[in-house]
């Protein structure tokens, strides 16, 4: 049998559109949730929390963000346990468990509408938690064109943001009674659609990721020579340490403070949305899963960005746009304009966000580690997550339903978010200074030149000149230099 590797061009093609798909219904599902939570509306979930006639209440709308809280702490932390799997079983079994996990959840949901068993948190906790193994267990398929590579790692970045667009589907078909499905029955045509990718995906995802690299042959990144090191530290570059070194490093530190202030103002408002904007501005909270499911097609610009004018211009301009999304936050029930604003900025500032944090952990880190290291930052990111429902409790029984309040609060947790870009651009012109130095230094070094009174004891056997040739071609090298030094400006690190 011929592997994928191997295979023909077409067939690649038709391979990435499989998992592109796959990633397109499942990954980010949980994202969803202002959509979902209005079938959940429609369907009297938890409506004998409100008094006759009352229907949807603040109770309701609590009891309803613990299954989103459920959802997304699942989402958010199980890549650490999805990184061990994959390691231990490979991307097929990691995608088969995950599938098989994500029908589960869907069956879940089903029952629970069926029999009104309070199980809902389960099937999406479960739905939050299959998301990312199939997702991750996906990301060795770009290895299938090489020189595409980064377009297809960005086209499933921005593919996983698509899947958040599922449940206004669901709205969309329950709405208009097309072929006369309940939610219920609705979850259960939605798991028999996905079991044949399923079963594709028993035969032809490979057993092994596709041009994986052992540790003993990973490329370390910067690793050219000795002088060529991490300034803010002054050891080696990062990427040639262990994991316990890069995690006691400051870069490590700053990264998950980063990470960790910048996620949690998507997660608080794509959760309270759908009760944010009500009565004449009900609107908005569905225009806002429309704008948040497009974030996909900035995907392409981050690349560039990143690309063409290095990391610490990227994270200048993912910090500045977070930031301007948790400021409009405050005033985005005062004005539909601002609130277009700020759902544009939400949706580009978390798809630059997230690009940017695993970007940043390869040029950092490298690769050796990497699934270690987005595991660790995981961990936090779902604990920080833990917070949106007593934020919204306070909301509704200290603030009397004035989310400027929380919008201010949660502006004030994103500011450390300031740190990263301002350390990390001062070490990238550090660091260019030091570059600068070893060229010029480099190129006006005068070899040895072998003296003419002949080698015997006690006589000179080089002369240093200090004059330059301009028309020399070859930059000679220090002693104890094998190889020339190797300067590459666009890799900030």
């Amino acid at each position: 049998m011929v592997s994928l590797g191997d295979a023909s061009r077409s067939v690649k093609v038709c391979v990435l559109i499989l998992a592109s798909l796959q990633i397109g219904l499942t990954a980010g599902i949980v994202m969803g949730w202002p959509a979902f939570q209005r079938l959940l509306i429609d369907n009297n979930v938890y409506s004998n929390l409100c008094t006759e006639g009352q229907a949807p209440c603040n109770a309701q709308v609590l009891q309803m963000n613990s299954i989103y809280d459920a959802g997304i702490f699942a989402n958010t932390g199980s890549p650490v346990l999805t990184g061990v799997i994959l390691d231990r079983f490979g991307p097929k079994r990691t995608n088969i468990i995950s599938s098989i996990l994500f029908i589960a959840g869907c069956a879940v949901l089903s029952c629970a509408l069926k029999f009104g068993m309070n199980i809902y948190a389960v099937g999406y906790g479960l739905l939050g938690f299959s998301g990312p193994g199939i997702y991750v267990s996906l990301f060795h398929l770009c290895n299938l064109v090489p020189e595409y590579q980064g377009s297809v790692l960005s086209g499933f970045s921005g593919i996983f943001t698509i899947s958040s667009f599922v449940f206004n589907l669901f709205e969309i078909v329950l709405s208009r009674g097309l072929f006369s499905l309940s939610l219920m029955s609705l979850f259960l045509v939605f798991a028999v659609c996905l079991s044949p990718l399923l079963l594709i995906g028993w035969f032809i995802w490979p057993h092994a990721p596709i041009g994986a690299q052992t540790p003993e042959t990973e490329p370390l990144l910067a690793n050219v020579n000795d002088e060529y090191h991490d300034l803010s530290s002054g050891k080696h570059h990062l990427s040639t340490l262990p994991l316990v070194e890069q995690v006691r490093s400051p870069l490590f530190w700053l990264m998950t403070l980063w990470i960790l202030a910048g996620s949690f103002p998507g997660v608080f408002f794509s959760g309270t949305v759908d009760v944010m904007f009500v009565g004449d501005q009900k609107y908005l909270s569905t225009l806002f899963n429309y704008i948040w499911a497009l974030g996909f097609v900035c995907v392409p610009l981050l690349g560039l960005v990143i690309d063409k004018t290095g990391m610490h211009v990227a994270l200048i301009i993912t910090t500045t746009i977070m930031l301007s999304f948790c400021t409009l936050a405050i005033f985005a029930t005062q004005s539909p304009i601002l609130a277009i604003l700020c759902f544009v900025c939400a949706s580009v500032g978390t798809v630059f966000h997230w690009g940017c944090f695993y970007s940043y952990i390869g040029k950092t880190f490298g690769f050796v580690s990497m699934g270690k290291i987005v595991g660790i930052n995981s961990l936090f990111v779902a604990a920080s997550t833990l917070l949106q429902y007593p934020l919204l409790w306070l909301t509704f029984n200290k603030f009397s339903g004035n989310f400027a309040i929380p919008s201010i609060f949660v502006l004030c947790g994103a500011s450390p978010i300031l740190i990263l870009p301002i350390y990390y651009t001062r070490w990238h012109y550090k660091r260019v200074f030091h570059l600068s130095r070893l060229r010029w230094k480099y190129m006006y070094y005068e070899p040895p030149v072998q003296s003419s009174h002949g080698n015997y004891p006690g006589a000179s056997t080089v002369s240093q000149s200090p004059t330059h040739d301009p028309h020399r071609s070859q930059i000679y090298m220090p002693q104890g230099r094998t190889s020339p030094l190797l300067i590459n400006d666009s890799d900030d690190a």
